[in-house]
């Protein structure tokens, strides 16, 4: 960094907020965030990620950490939003969310992906899971 450069004024640092939101995969996919896409960017780039992602309807809290089989995702979205979560597919098994409350998910080509109304939501992954495919 230069020595007239700072992070510390908003034009220097905007695009942390950016990168946090890209990194977590938050985005916004109805106006006034009333769904939002969580489908964060694992492969290989960071052993973990904390990121709280501002939104009209409140912030959307991301936080992984670990990697393959270890790999464990926490969410907590805002009242009123709907939100897809999509993790990657692994063989030997599936995701689960561990308090059973997200309900069944489907495969597809993006990865595993669930269907969840607001609240908060740990993922992690199971060996032999029943889920089907």
């Amino acid at each position: 960094m230069g020595q007239h450069q700072s992070q510390s004024h908003g034009w220097g640092a905007a695009s942390v907020a950016q990168l946090l939101a890209y990194v977590a995969g938050v985005k916004v996919t109805r106006p006034g965030a009333a769904a939002i896409v969580i489908h964060p960017r694992t492969a290989g780039l960071l052993d973990h990620v904390q990121s709280r992602v501002v939104t009209e309807r409140g912030p959307v809290e991301v936080s992984y950490a670990g990697k393959g089989r270890e790999y464990t995702l926490k969410i907590n979205v805002p009242a009123n939003v709907r939100a897809t979560v999509v993790l990657p597919v692994m063989e030997g098994g599936a995701f689960a969310e561990i308090n059973g409350l997200a309900g069944g998910s489907v495969f597809t080509q993006e990865g595993q992906v669930f269907d969840l109304g607001s609240g908060e939501r740990t993922f992690a992954f199971r060996e032999n899971n029943a889920a089907e495919r």
